[in-house]
Order: structure tokens, then C-alpha cells, then sequence
């Protein structure tokens, strides 16, 4: 994570996408139970004002073998378009998870109608 935050500060892009594993978004410890990843935003927040954040989880098996999720943390900064790119990017987001659910019932459909 300081890696990234080292690259930030010294590239300052107007827009970012940060990709881990689902376990990002877990405490660490009972003992600290801030998930790295309300870390890395609390910093960023903090540092790099501008910058509005989607959070998204995608199921590990959606692109690789491995049935990993993942979480993808995509900023934009306000000179690239903040908030408004960052809602058309959600708007994106869900229809292609509503044209994913829609074709498994589509080839739902058909294997039952197929299979008698």
C-alpha cells in the first residue's frame, strides 16, 4: 500500500484503479479493526483531495479459474471528471452485471427447454 501511495504522490493522476483481494476489505487483527483498505482511503481522502472512489467486488471466478474475489478501488479526480465519471462508470458497471445475470437465465431457459 506505501508503494502505491509513493507512486501517487509523486505521479498525481487524474484518474487510478487499485486491485486486491477481497481480504483487503478485513480487519487485520482484533486488535486493529480498520481494514487496510479504510486505510489506504482515509489517506487518500486525507492527502489527495479531489478524487471521488467507486468500490467494486468482483467475483474471483468471473475472470480467472481461481475463485478469488476481487476488489477494485477506481478514483477519479475532479479535473477528470469526479463525481459525474464516476456515476457513469457505476451506471456501466451494474448493466453489465443486469446483461450477466440476464444471459445464465437465458441459458438457463434453454438447457431446461433442451434437456426433455
Amino acid at each position: 500500500m506505501e508503494v502505491f501511495l509513493n507512486v501517487f504522490r509523486k505521479v498525481r493522476p487524474k484518474a487510478f484503479v487499485y486491485e486486491q483481494v477481497f481480504g483487503f476489505t478485513l480487519a487485520e487483527s482484533t486488535e486493529d479493526s480498520e481494514s487496510p483498505m479504510n486505510k489506504l482511503l482515509k489517506k487518500l481522502c486525507e492527502e489527495f483531495p479531489g478524487y471521488h472512489i467507486a468500490i467494486f467486488v468482483v467475483q474471483g471466478n468471473v475472470f480467472l479459474i481461481l475463485i478469488r474475489h476481487r476488489v477494485f478501488l477506481v478514483g477519479i479526480h475532479d479535473v477528470g471528471g469526479g463525481a459525474e465519471s464516476i456515476a457513469m462508470l457505476r451506471k456501466v458497471v451494474e448493466a453489465l452485471r443486469l446483461r450477466d445475470a440476464w444471459d445464465k437465465s437465458v441459458h438457463q431457459i434453454c438447457s431446461q427447454m433442451f434437456a426433455s
